[in-house]
């Protein structure tokens, strides 16, 4: 029970600092000097407090969410990065159902892919 607990407590340390690291060079850093938290069950973890938090604090779960890809990438496990991009994708598609203004650094309104001043050709073939 004790064990639990401490694992619990451990947990949720982890996810606070992930959430509170402000941008990708800081990820990066923290997981370069943590070491132990690359591993395919701490993916899990994480994605799964995204999904636990997207409704309650979006941004926190966004910030869960990249952390999630920063360790996935590190893994170069295909499994682990497709779990973190479904924590992503909730997130976005939970952000992309409200109507807010209020939106984590990091968000756009342009779609994945596509660039600021890049404009949509559309091609009509006289139908």
């Amino acid at each position: 029970m004790n064990q639990e607990r401490d694992t619990s407590a451990t947990l949720r340390k982890l996810l606070t600092t992930l959430s509170n690291l402000p941008d990708e060079a800081s990820r990066r850093n923290y997981i370069e000097r943590h070491p132990r938290v690359v591993r395919p069950a701490i993916v899990e973890q994480v994605a799964n407090a995204v999904r636990e938090s997207v409704r309650v604090d979006v941004s926190r779960a966004y910030s869960l969410a990249e952390a999630a890809m920063a360790i996935a990438q590190q893994l170069h496990d295909e499994d682990a990065v497709a779990r973190a991009l479904r924590a992503k994708g909730n997130v976005l598609t939970y952000f992309g159902s409200k109507a807010s203004t209020n939106r984590p650094s990091g968000f756009s309104n342009r779609p994945c892919g596509s660039s600021e001043g890049q404009e949509r050709s559309t091609k009509s073939d006289g139908h």
